[in-house]
């Protein structure tokens, strides 16, 4: 995979867009390098998000539908892209890359009652992860490089 492209040439700032219809949204977004994108947008009641990059030329993208959704994301290194989607209720999503050049998406998509844990390193061999998951109800997922374990989640809801 070739590294991705500043968004914007030179040592110009960071951006971040934040766009949240409905009540009890809430969102975090923190950047820190040149050149990062940070974006997040939420439609429905009671969703979550918070957003983080640490590196350069990195961009985090989250859209949210559904309800009571929480999200999780995080980079770390250069050049990483992260794009998740969920949609559903009462979901927690967490999507974190550790190093630099890696690309991926996670779509938790018509989920009920669905824990989701990826875990994006170098050793996933700089490839874009893409992960779909469409219509879980009640379960645990974790999502490591080359690995991907479903467990059903025991907690009453």
């Amino acid at each position: 995979m070739e590294p991705i492209n500043p968004f914007v040439s030179g040592q110009a700032g960071n951006t971040t867009s934040i766009q949240q219809i409905g009540s009890y949204n809430a969102a975090t977004s923190a950047i820190e390098g040149h050149s990062s994108a940070s974006l997040i947008d939420q439609s429905g009641s009671r969703n979550r998000a918070v957003q983080a990059i640490d590196g350069h030329n990195s961009a985090l993208l989250l859209v949210q539908g559904g309800s009571n959704n929480s999200v999780v994301q995080a980079s770390r290194g250069d050049n990483n892209f992260q794009l998740v989607g969920v949609s559903g209720n009462n979901n927690n999503v967490g999507y974190v890359q550790v190093g630099s050049n890696l690309a991926g998406v996670l779509d938790v998509r018509n989920s009920v009652n669905t824990n989701v844990v990826a875990i994006q390193t170098p050793s996933s061999g700089n490839f874009m992860m893409p992960s779909g998951l469409n219509g879980l109800s009640n379960a645990n997922v974790v999502i490591v490089p080359g690995r991907m374990y479903v467990l059903p989640n025991r907690r009453a809801y």
